[in-house]
């Protein structure tokens, strides 16, 4: 064998290592050396469509929108029938960070005709079409894509048998309330972590919690950890914790004052960890109200941040938006179930919650940033810094379904948006009213 022809045959073995250690980077959350190895990568294997989308979509999530542009619409040459790829791309140009060619909207238009499509590729190819539908102002068409796309992402998620369950939601939010009376709250004070390091940023999705997060994370003495599952994980081991046979909530009542301080310690440090030794640290899930008072009894010197955005809004954006994992986004009526539960549990930590708490409006905050930002900042016990109101993200990534919206300046055509659909949102009033 030459020399030449063992270059050739360690080619493909060279970029798969540097596929694999750039995707080990990724979940880390280095994302910046994950561009590197996936260059790497296309360096020995440069017609590998899959390489180039992962780059893509990593370059989005740094904000690096002309390179991923270039490496999608790579992908797409390679792949014209890459549903991911248009996704990400019509993401891009909700934002007038893309724009798609007529060429490009007929293949869309032509891949959703395609009944060979797998169905997480037709879910994603209706989720594009509607999103330039929406853009061009065809609203009744865009509002059927959607529709379309939702109904693909259900089945999908049938298949796994991942379906929300709304009687499970209503039992979960009645223990939770059952449990967390003003009796718990006065029983327990006086435990817990002497810190104020966390914050809390909770709301429904899409109400703003990534663009307050990064208010908060542009300041020098500040962090966002984005979004974790750390607390809900916690709680849901937490019957193993207490050695206790009773699901959570229930099982709070057979929590020691030691076992309070390790758990707290424990998820304490992976924000160190994650973040370093800020004096404030961003966890913005915005599911962690249900565990409100949970994370009360791990912190009660914590902040929480509710993030309030008219209804018939964040409900519409949650159903124009992919989300895969978030099961009751997938129809009016679940979202509508969601909400009304949300809604009485935000209500009763109202009432009971001893944590400082803070309502932002979404609405309040793109009309009038300035005051909005300066009350965020003071709220969260730290100096008012001009760079708050920046938005800069240097190489901090976002992974959000918010991730190219956030980086734009803030605006407000997204304020009553649902008004273009208001015909096609009745269902949703019964819920909202």
């Amino acid at each position: 064998m030459t020399q030449s022809d063992s270059k050739s045959t360690d080619q493909p073995s060279l970029a798969n290592t540097h596929l694999r250690v750039g995707k080990i980077l990724h979940q880390m959350g280095d994302v910046d050396g994950a561009v590197t190895e996936y260059e790497k990568s296309l360096g020995y294997n440069p017609n590998c469509a899959e390489v180039r989308y992962i780059l893509g979509s990593a370059l989005v999530e740094l904000g690096r929108f002309d390179d991923a542009s270039h490496q999608l619409e790579e992908t797409l040459r390679l792949n014209p029938k890459y549903a991911r790829v248009y996704h990400i791309l019509s993401d891009l140009a909700r934002q007038d960070r893309y724009r798609f060619s007529t060429d490009q909207i007929d293949r869309i238009r032509q891949l959703s005709e395609d009944t060979s499509l797998p169905l997480e590729d037709e879910c994603l190819v209706y989720f594009s079409l509607g999103d330039i539908l929406d853009k061009s102002g065809d609203h009744d068409e865009a509002f059927r894509c959607y529709q379309r796309a939702n109904d693909s992402q259900r089945r999908l998620c049938e298949t796994s048998g991942a379906v929300f369950n709304p009687v499970e939601l209503r039992n979960t939010v009645d223990a939770t309330i059952s449990v967390f009376d003003h009796d718990y709250f006065s029983d327990m004070r006086g435990g817990g972590l002497d810190t104020e390091i966390p914050i809390f940023v909770v709301g429904m999705p899409r109400s703003g919690t990534t663009l307050i997060e990064k208010i908060i994370a542009n300041h020098a003495e500040a962090s966002g950890a984005g979004e974790l599952l750390d607390i809900a994980q916690l709680a849901i081991n937490l019957p193993q914790s207490v050695n206790s046979s009773i699901d959570y909530p229930q099982c709070l009542r057979h929590l020691v004052p030691s076992t309070i301080d390790q758990i707290g310690q424990r998820y304490l440090q992976s924000l160190i960890d994650r973040c370093g030794n800020s004096r404030r640290i961003v966890d913005k899930t915005p599911a962690n109200f249900l565990f409100l008072g949970f994370i009360w009894t791990l912190f009660p010197n914590a902040r929480v941040i509710h993030c309030q955005r008219n209804v018939m809004d964040v409900c519409l954006s949650c159903f124009f938006n992919s989300f895969q994992s978030v099961t009751w986004s997938m129809s009016l009526d679940d979202i509508g179930v969601f909400y009304q539960e949300y809604s009485r549990l935000m209500d009763h930590w109202g009432e009971v919650l001893p944590l400082r708490r803070m309502d932002v409006s979404y609405e309040r905050l793109v009309a009038d940033p300035l005051p909005a930002m300066k009350q965020l900042i003071e709220f969260c016990g730290l100096d008012w810094n001009d760079e708050c109101q920046e938005m800069k993200f240097g190489s901090k990534s976002v992974r959000t379904a918010s991730r190219v919206q956030v980086r734009q300046p803030i605006y407000k055509t997204s304020v009553d948006r649902w008004k273009q659909y208001e015909s096609q949102l009745l269902p949703l009033q019964k819920y909202c009213d």
